[in-house]
């Protein structure tokens, strides 16, 4: 409940203080899933929701660890939209660390699980993880191509919120680089324009 509350604002708390109790709540699936009571439930509870626990509960080295965990967990749950989200989340931790060749391994992880059970917003994800990696090294017009490939599968299931943070990632990515300062204002134009027309607040899935 209180994952919730935090991610809408409405709670006191911030995602960093649930960093702590994180080992207390793997102990608590573990005991349910040791007595047999509603593994599944229990399990997606947590673990097809550490992706977005990420965007709010900072990097820190203790998350790797537990995402580890949870993909375990997941993988022996036969959940493998959770199980992707979690080597997700380590491409993310990797790539914000710069350990470019652990993210890419991570996406290339990820983007397997998804495509299999047909997840688009996770096979979106990991292909901006790709351009961003591609923009980090350098190869910027490939990493444009892989961002606006993303957006593409943002628009099928109609996901405004990451069509302008992908276009707001984008413009800041290429502001200051030769040759693509006009480009990068265009995607922060997009980015605002779109982000005007959301709701609020966004609701957590």
């Amino acid at each position: 409940r209180e994952y919730y509350d935090i991610t809408r604002g409405k709670s006191d708390r911030n995602g960093k203080d649930l960093v702590g109790e994180l080992p207390n709540i793997f102990k608590t699936v573990e005991r349910l899933i040791g007595l047999g009571v509603a593994k599944k439930d229990a399990l997606l509870a947590i673990v097809s929701n550490m992706a977005d626990f990420l965007r709010f509960s900072g990097i820190t080295a203790e998350i790797k660890g537990h995402l580890s965990k949870a993909g375990l967990i997941a993988k022996e749950a036969d959940d493998t939209t959770g199980e992707a989200n979690c080597i997700y989340g380590l491409g993310y931790i990797h790539l914000r660390e710069s350990r470019n060749d652990e993210a890419k391994a991570a996406y290339e992880g990820a983007l397997a699980l998804y495509r299999r059970v047909g997840h688009i917003m996770g096979e979106a994800n990991c292909i901006a993880g790709f351009g961003w990696l591609a923009i980090n090294e350098g190869r910027i017009d490939e990493g444009i191509g892989k961002a606006d490939e993303a957006i593409g599968l943002y628009e099928k299931i109609k996901d405004r919120y990451n069509i302008s943070y992908t276009y707001e990632r984008l413009g800041n990515a290429l502001s200051g680089k030769a040759g693509y300062e006009e480009a990068a204002k265009e995607y922060l134009r997009r980015a605002k324009e779109i982000s005007e027309s959301l709701p609020s607040s966004r609701s957590e899935g």
